[in-house]
């Protein structure tokens, strides 16, 4: 792994810099480039940090530069059309092999397309709605063979190409993508992305041998009724680097054995990538409530269940049926709540369901898991209660 300003000899200077206030986002200065070694400019912080002379944002400012940012011009460009055209060769990028050493950018082998705005790096969920819109085939194909690639060379796919990313990733929709592109050519998806995709499905079920020897709760895994099912899960207990001082300042007034566990949550909702919803606070108005890492979640379980049932489907192998089938039972016993007619996530410490009414319902719907009489009562709760003007709400809250 390269050496960045988040590694722990430098982690004093960063963390400076971070609860400075020097920047009004905590994720500019996680990707800014040094100018220089990380080494040689930590040396002539520490050497120079103490005298009152030293201003640390004239310092930052002679040592790191920023990336230059994606395209964030908001001015309408005709119709809607000719603007969302005009947008795709702005938001595509392509990193060269030998910039940024010592950066946090994880360089990708092909073009790929970012959000724009403060975020100049792909992101794995966001990418499969990004694919709805590609104009080009061979697009779609690129970003798919970066995400390959990233399961090739990290064993999943990361929440997005950083190097801070990389304790977590986001909802698995990598199948989704292999059956976009399939449909979308009318070929068959290809061999080393169905051996990737079987290769982030040990990713998220990493720890079985532990459940299998008493673990309950292992990662992303939990032992429920006999089986497996599936949290989101990060493994780093510190604060998110990109959101710092926002952290920092959320757990200052817990108590000291309170605060890994609300990192643990926050991280776990990011991968979840509602960040941040009431979804996963016990008091809808306070963030220090967060337990989305100890919540089993409707949306992550229909989508593995998807998952396992595309590779039965273009593998044959018969243990991703059997997998398929084994949580598809779970789910409908522990996230389907015939007392409010619709699906929710399952809270783990209190045992019982949330009860809470969110957009991820409809996850079964999409991916063809419910019965009929289930997406009837969805559907009709959904344009009862979540269709709003201008769309549908994530939550009633």
């Amino acid at each position: 792994m390269k050496s960045t300003i988040l590694d722990p000899e430098y982690y004093p200077l960063f963390r400076k810099v971070q609860l400075s206030g020097i920047f009004a986002d905590s994720k500019t200065f996680c990707d800014m480039n040094p100018v220089r070694p990380l080494e040689s400019i930590y040396r002539d912080y520490v050497q120079n940090s103490g005298k009152k002379s030293f201003d640390l944002k004239t310092f930052v400012e002679e040592n790191f530069e920023s990336e230059s940012a994606p395209y964030t011009d908001n001015e309408s460009a005709g119709t809607a059309e000719e603007h969302i055209r005009k947008l795709w060769p702005r938001l595509r990028k392509q990193d060269s092999g030998d910039s940024g050493e010592e950066s946090t950018k994880i360089p990708l082998p092909f073009p790929y397309i970012v959000p724009g705005g403060r975020f100049g790096e792909i992101y794995y969920w966001d990418s499969y709605f990004t694919f709805q819109g590609l104009p080009e085939p061979s697009d779609v194909c690129n970003m798919i063979r970066n995400f390959v690639w990233l399961i090739q060379n990290y064993g999943h796919i990361p929440n997005g190409n950083r190097t801070y990313f990389l304790s977590r990733s986001q909802p698995p929709f990598f199948g989704l993508m292999l059956d976009h592109y399939a449909k979308l050519t009318g070929e068959k998806p290809d061999p080393e992305a169905l051996n990737a995709l079987e290769k982030e499905m040990e990713f998220w079920c990493h720890g079985l041998d532990r459940i299998h020897v008493g673990e309950t709760n292992f990662e992303h895994l939990v032992s429920i009724d006999g089986g497996i099912m599936f949290k989101y899960f990060d493994k780093d207990p510190k604060p998110r680097p990109e959101s710092y001082i926002e952290d920092a300042e959320l757990v200052s007034n817990l108590p000291t054995n309170a605060v890994q566990a609300v990192f643990h949550h926050l991280r776990a909702a990011c991968e979840s990538g509602w960040d941040f919803s009431s979804r996963w606070m016990y008091d809808a108005k306070d963030l220090g409530t967060i337990h989305c890492g100890q919540t089993l979640p409707c949306d992550l379980n229909a989508l593995m269940i998807f998952n396992f049932d595309f590779l039965y489907q273009h593998t044959g192998k018969d243990a991703w049926q059997q997998k398929k089938q084994a949580l598809e039972d779970l789910y409908m016993k522990w996230l389907w709540s015939q007392a409010d007619g619709y699906f929710c996530d399952y809270d783990l410490v209190r045992q019982r369901s949330t009860g809470k009414a969110t957009a991820a319902m409809l996850y079964p719907l999409f991916l063809g898991i419910s019965t009929q009489e289930q997406a009837d009562s969805v559907a009709a709760f959904t344009r009862d209660k979540l269709l709003q003007a201008g769309g549908i709400a994530a939550s009633l809250e």
